[in-house]
């Protein structure tokens, strides 16, 4: 059971400074891992992974890999899980090593850096977020990162119609801020939209990012300043 222990001391980030070494969870990070070039150490399995065909083509890929995968039971999987509900595959990896030299970045330089990313829908907005406050050398870094990485959804720069906005936003975000102005909240905006209000959260914070204000109340003061808003 050396992988489940490993993987249960791993989830201190102490354990995962001391060892470089992180893990992912659940089929669609696995895949995203298993792609990537990346060195992985090994996988731990419960039996609900082959309960679909994802899960189970994962586990012979990571197999036929001759990469060590050790099936344990439900309960065991969970004492190392940190998800409210697993998905019975948890993949441990090595830390890249890099440094900032390493990038060739100018002086001065803006620099993003990105830590416990919970969400990886969060990315995207930072990475817009990052090209509409000029930190492009991050933005292109972000991005190549993510392809050495082997993830296929990569955020692109912003477009014609964002850089020609006089706030800087999406079309997206120029309709949040429509209905921060209008007084929605973030549940009222989800409601709205027919989005979830995750999503919207993100949003929220993307627009008052681009607008370098804490509140609404700023955002909607701004968005009126500049003759937008309702």
């Amino acid at each position: 059971m050396r992988l489940l222990t490993l993987a249960r001391d791993l989830r201190r980030r102490k354990a995962r400074d001391r060892n470089a070494l992180f893990v992912v969870e659940g089929v669609r990070a696995g895949e995203e891992l298993a792609r990537s070039a990346l060195r992985i150490v090994g996988a731990l399995t419960s039996p609900q992974l082959t309960s679909n065909a994802r899960g189970t083509a994962l586990r012979d890929a990571l197999t036929a890999r001759n990469i060590e995968v050790t099936d344990v039971s439900a309960a065991e999987f969970e004492s190392a899980s940190e998800t409210e509900t697993p998905q019975g595959i948890l993949i441990i990896a090595e830390i890249p090593r890099r440094a900032l030299q390493d990038y060739g970045l100018s002086d001065p330089a803006r620099v993003l850096v990105l830590d416990g990313i919970q969400d990886p829908g969060n990315v995207g907005t930072l990475v817009r977020t990052a090209a509409a406050l000029g930190a492009t050398a991050t933005a292109r870094i972000i991005r190549r990162t993510m392809r050495k990485l082997g993830i296929r959804s990569i955020p692109v720069g912003q477009h014609a119609a964002t850089r020609e906005h006089p706030l800087g936003l999406t079309h997206r975000e120029r309709e949040v801020l429509d209905l921060i102005c209008a007084g929605y909240t973030n549940a009222d905006i989800a409601a709205h939209l027919v989005i979830s209000t995750k999503t919207v959260d993100h949003h929220v914070s993307a627009v008052l990012a681009k607008l370098g204000v804490r509140s609404r109340t700023e955002a909607a003061a701004i968005a009126h300043r500049a003759g937008l808003g309702t």
